[in-house]
């Protein structure tokens, strides 16, 4: 029975370990490829949003295989600045100043909690604001 129970303490204690070794940090490194916000179904999906971190500091929106923001985006503690040039097309009604016009967007989402394939957001800077949004990491 002793021996039983050491061995069960001991597979607890080696998957606890192996659990911690694969929490996520969120640094640059973390953030580059290809995130789903429509979860790891949506990323081969034509009608969901993705954005696109890159290594050079550029950043994709779109939808489906089409972009339609591009800008460039920079991790500081656990918010992600971003600046975008959004296209007219990339508006699902058209924005009332812009109309049919590119326009410049300042993003700044705050990191809420980080897993290895997907990240909690939200957005303190627009109509959003407090609500959480999660992006699911698709490559």
């Amino acid at each position: 029975m002793n021996f039983i129970r050491a061995f069960l303490i001991s597979i607890i204690v080696s998957v606890q370990g192996g659990a911690a070794a694969e929490e996520a940090r969120l640094t640059s490194a973390y953030l580059i490829g290809k995130w789903s916000t429509g979860g790891k179904e949506a990323c081969a999906s034509d009608q969901a949003d993705y954005v696109h971190f890159r290594e050079n500091g550029m950043v994709e929106g779109g939808r489906g295989k089409v972009g339609n923001a591009v800008g460039f985006w920079k991790l500081e503690d656990n918010t992600i600045a971003v600046h975008l040039l959004i296209a007219p097309a990339a508006e699902r009604t058209p924005h009332p100043f812009y109309q049919n016009r590119y326009h410049y967007q300042y993003m700044f989402p705050k990191v809420l909690n980080v897993t290895p394939d997907s990240l909690d957001y939200t957005l303190d800077n627009n109509v959003q604001s407090g609500v959480k949004q999660t992006l699911t990491r698709c490559q």
